[in-house]
């Protein structure tokens, strides 16, 4: 039984977590948007096609790295070694590097979505832990 609880907490870490971070991605976009529109920086909030800061890259692939980045960290908590964390971590960020190097909003989100992410695990893998440890 036990198992089958650290299965369910498994699918809640990754599948779900994508839902979480971009929910989080979503409410900082709008509260850019926002904080934009109320510094009167001329923007409203729409991508200018003739300024180059809307340019930025858009980083693909990121719901399954997302996905897999969610299934090491929950693994590497499960066996213990939190550790794997900064390794996995490590590996994103010199993997994505090349996408958000000229582009600081580009570079936000990565930071903002890394760690929702990263929290949401931890956060999943606690809530597990400590309902396996009552239940039990």
């Amino acid at each position: 039984m036990e198992y089958v609880l650290i299965a369910v907490f498994f699918v809640v870490a990754t599948y779900l977590g994508n839902f979480v971070v971009r929910g989080i991605l979503a409410l900082a976009q709008r509260r850019s948007e926002n904080h934009a529109t109320a510094t009167g920086d001329g923007r409203d909030g729409q991508p200018n096609a003739e300024d180059p800061a809307d340019a930025s890259p858009k980083l693909r692939g990121g719901l399954w790295i997302g996905i897999l980045e969610r299934a090491a960290i929950f693994l590497f908590l499960i066996a213990g070694y939190s550790s794997g964390i900064a390794v996995v971590i490590a590996i994103k960020g010199l993997a994505r590097y090349p996408d958000f190097k000229d582009s600081s909003e580009t570079a936000e989100k990565f930071i903002i979505g890394t760690l929702a992410s990263l929290f949401w695990v931890v956060f999943v893998w606690w809530a597990g832990s400590l309902f396996v440890e009552v239940a039990w």
